[in-house]
């Protein structure tokens, strides 16, 4: 017994030997190591909270320490907030954390985050604070500085029992179960240049009203969020060419750019941050200089063949670049482009389903997507019945002329068409479209001709040289043979590329929305 009693107290002893070294430190003396000296969090909106920056401390020394005081110099009035190794700090605000102790060679991780609203007589502004390690002259900081923007903010309301506004498309009895904000006023309804627009939700364009957004307006989009332009509504996105020095630097951005709403630039060009446009309306939709980039969608118009009712819009001069399904998608809908860039997009950079009127004149579709059924153009004429895979086919019009059409895979242009039916293709012409259609399955369909047999003056399977496609730089040189390949009778006079400069003819006509340039 006296045996067991002993070997007890050892055992006790040794166990509160052990622990006592948790607590055996000694004060920092400001040999600190940090892993950055200055933390910067990326540009945020006003009233929105940041990302998560990390900040990572090391105690070089051999003795364990006790640091008296992690603080924020500007105390609770600090728009920033830290979470020091898994705790929130005294009173739980992230302020002030004392007696913060750290192992001999040992680290530490502090997660920071802020949150800052500008007042309206301030403009864009840096707010700067600093984290301060211990106290008197062995006192070591870290710097953190953040750049905030001001903005316009389009979101969903709520009612007195806290529940989000929801909209209600035309022809529509009760509410849909989308969030989103009616825009109604003249303010809602014109989206000035002045500062960005931040959206959450959807921005509902209702009938009888016009959308109208300024040359050099920035839009940011929330998770999930876009705009819907209802039935006898309108949106007319008027941007202009952007001007550049004469060595290519940004002098005075004038085009129209839907994005994202992360603001880092690790999410300059990842895919999925947004919903995308809807467009339900059959006139007077009408884009121009527009860069959509990073959404689920770049532009849907859902129309509907068995109604005949075809939505519509012209695009100009524009990109859709970086979405996870389609770039531009029109089911039985209208659409013209012109100028048009489209790359990086996961199903179809464009696409023209159960029918419709589309026109594609000098655009240049590329897609390099990492995967073996993504596609660069893709139309077809019908609808089937999900329930009883009956087939109902529409009319198909299509003009693609004066175009690119490439991709990584074997063949970037489908026609998908109910059996039995055709396509007029004789305005499928003077375009470069990649074809190897060699053990695909197509290898025989007639309905390909136009470019198996390079008719209309199509060619297949040239390369045109892009400058560099996995980022989305689709114009080309003097050198690539897409540079003098184009057909003059499919432009006007006065007509104008991407840029706004007058078409070269001489010696020959660019295909796709760009001049060559001299290399």
């Amino acid at each position: 017994m006296r045996k067991i009693v002993l070997l007890l107290i050892i055992g006790t002893t040794a166990l509160l030997s052990s622990c006592r070294k948790d607590f055996d430190t000694v004060p920092s003396n400001g040999g600190l190591a940090f892993s950055k000296q200055t933390v910067y969090l990326d540009t945020i909106f006003t009233g929105i909270s940041s990302s998560t920056y990390m900040l990572k401390v090391y105690n070089t020394s051999n003795d364990d320490i006790s640091i008296p005081a992690i603080r924020l110099e500007k105390g609770d009035a600090s728009k920033y907030r830290l979470m020091v190794d898994g705790m929130t700090g005294l009173d739980g605000n992230g302020k002030y954390f004392p007696n913060v102790e750290i192992l001999a060679k040992d680290s530490l991780f502090i997660f920071i985050e802020t949150t800052v609203d500008i007042t309206e007589t301030e403009a864009d502004f840096t707010y700067n604070d600093r984290i301060l390690f211990g106290a008197g002259t062995t006192e070591q900081a870290v710097n953190l500085v953040t750049l905030i923007q001001d903005a316009h903010f389009i979101f969903p309301n709520r009612d007195l029992n806290g529940v989000k506004e929801v909209i209600t498309l035309a022809g529509q009895t009760q509410a849909s179960d989308i969030e989103g904000h009616t825009l109604t006023t003249p303010e809602e309804l014109t989206w000035t240049n002045d500062k960005p627009w931040v959206v959450y939700g959807f921005a509902h364009v209702p009938a009888g009203q016009t959308l109208t957004i300024q040359e050099g307006t920035k839009v940011h989009f929330h998770d999930g969020a876009g705009i819907i332009v209802d039935q006898n509504a309108h949106i007319v996105i008027d941007g202009n060419p952007s001007v550049y020095d004469s060595e290519g630097n940004l002098v005075d951005d004038n085009e129209v750019t839907f994005e994202g709403d992360r603001l880092e630039p690790a999410f300059a060009g990842t895919p999925g941050q947004w919903r995308g446009v809807i467009i339900l309306s059959t006139s007077g939709n009408s884009i121009d200089h527009l860069i959509l980039k990073n959404g689920f969608y770049g532009i849907q118009l859902p129309g509907d063949g068995a109604q005949n009712y075809k939505p519509q819009v012209s695009i100009t001069n524009s990109q859709v670049v970086n979405m996870v399904n389609f770039g531009i998608l029109g089911v039985h809908a209208n659409i013209s482009a012109e100028n048009l860039l489209a790359s990086n997009i996961g199903q179809a950079g464009f696409a023209g389903i159960e029918g419709g009127d589309y026109n594609l004149l000098h655009c240049s579709l590329n897609n390099n997507w990492p995967s073996t059924s993504q596609l660069t153009v893709l139309f077809d004429n019908y609808y089937e019945d999900p329930n009883t895979q009956v087939q109902t086919d529409y009319p198909l019009t299509l003009s693609v002329k004066n175009s690119i059409i490439y991709n990584s895979n074997r063949v970037g242009f489908v026609l998908n068409l109910k059996d039995g039916t055709t396509v007029n293709t004789n305005d499928i012409a003077y375009n470069f479209i990649k074809f190897n259609d060699s053990g695909t399955g197509i290898e025989n369909d007639p309905q390909y001709a136009f470019i198996r047999d390079e008719q209309n003056g199509n060619r297949k399977n040239i390369d045109p040289e892009f400058n560099n496609p996995n980022r989305n730089q689709l114009y080309i040189f003097t050198t690539s043979a897409a540079a003098t390949a184009g057909n003059t009778d499919f432009i006007t006079s006065g007509s104008t590329d991407y840029f706004g400069t007058p078409r070269a003819t001489i010696p020959g006509l660019a295909l796709g929305a760009f001049n060559a340039f001299e290399p």
